[in-house]
């Protein structure tokens, strides 16, 4: 079966880190002369799009609904079939439930399964089901890659054995990207969602707004806790200072004028926003928060700032440090750059390359 074949899988090509993975991915493998399928649950709106040339199967044309058991044996067949059709040499999946359904659907197919761990592996396998899935499916795969060394330690030592942290590869034009002269602003990117925490990040600058009025956080990325995050912006009668943007075509345009990036999750697996920030040259403070992403790539004081999670007045002081000292953002800034070589597009495709073709 020619090796140049590979099917990628994952529920759905929007909104998430893990969604941009598989697009990015494919994109490099199918650049790298490779023959590339991705697969999806369902289709969705707002989807990462896929490069020319690379095919695209929907398992079903929306979401499918019913009991969690009997969809994932649906899912799993369809799946299994898609499998059969396009015959690809290797399958890569990510997020846990298409993690699974990868492993059973491809098992006795001669398909060597490639797994991929995106978030903190304690939330993402909570529970006794998705714990014991782990436990028994991951075995099972010819390889599984991380993002971060604590995601991997928390899995099997004959999984350990078998996998290989790898980097999120990151967009060259946050490479490419002119610096603007003027820097206006603070910036955050991500969805408004609950693990982002970004009311820590909100008290945090309203901290700040008491001694620096003038200060301003543009706030790029949509989601659920939009409505809520703009009360909690007017109840501090900061509408002038913190705004929310909603989702920007052009992120490397916006972080270009940013003095800084700021990021206040209670959980990640390797931030891609902070990894963009990086490359652009941005002093960021991030919460050194589980599972290690943040803290693989940030060295405290020489490449950015680690706050403990929650710690909205320690995110204050560390922003208050960055505006009262402009070495100081100029140097980690600077260091950041350099930390960001390693997500590159082409070093990460080498290091993906070099995994699948020796499983």
């Amino acid at each position: 079966k020619l090796m140049k074949k590979i099917a990628f899988y994952i529920n759905v090509l929007s909104h998430g880190g893990a969604e941009r993975v598989i697009a990015n991915l494919a994109a490099a493998f199918q650049a790298g002369g490779y023959d590339c399928t991705v697969i999806t649950t369902y289709p969705n709106e707002g989807e990462y799009p896929l490069s020319a040339g690379v095919h695209r199967i929907s398992l079903f044309n929306e979401k499918p609904s019913g009991n969690r058991l009997v969809r994932n044996v649906h899912t799993i067949r369809r799946l299994r079939r898609a499998l059969k059709t396009v015959q690809p040499a290797v399958l890569i999946a990510a997020m846990a439930e298409p993690n699974f359904r990868a492993v059973l659907a491809a098992e006795g197919l001669g398909i060597k399964t490639i797994l991929s761990v995106c978030s903190d592996p304690d939330r993402e396998y909570a529970g006794f089901v998705y714990r014991l899935g782990a436990k028994l499916l991951f075995p099972r795969a010819a390889g599984t890659v991380f993002q971060t060394r604590e995601a991997q330690s928390w899995f099997p030592l004959k999984v350990q054995a078998r996998s290989a942290i790898l980097m999120n590869q990151i967009d060259p034009r946050f490479y490419e990207t002119r610096q603007c002269s003027e820097k206006n602003y603070f910036v955050a990117t991500g969805r408004l969602v609950p693990p982002k925490n970004y009311p820590v990040m909100l008290r945090a600058f309203a901290r700040v707004l008491k001694a620096y009025p003038q200060e301003k956080l543009c706030i790029f990325g949509e989601g659920e806790l939009k409505d809520t995050l703009q009360a909690l912006i007017q109840s501090y009668g900061a509408e002038n200072s913190i705004r929310l943007m909603g989702s920007s075509e052009n992120i490397p345009e916006a972080l270009s004028a940013a003095k800084g990036f700021l990021l206040s999750s209670d959980y990640e697996g390797m931030p891609n926003g902070l990894l963009e920030a990086m490359a652009m040259r941005l002093p960021c403070i991030s919460t050194d928060c589980p599972c290690g992403g943040p803290r693989e790539v940030i060295h405290p004081m020489e490449n950015g700032i680690l706050v403990p999670v929650g710690d909205d007045e320690a995110m204050a002081n560390a922003i208050i440090r960055l505006l009262e000292d402009a070495s100081l953002r100029s140097c980690l800034g600077q260091n950041a750059q350099k930390t960001a070589e390693a997500f590159r597009p082409e070093p990460v495709f080498r290091h993906w390359k070099e995994f699948v073709e020796t499983r």
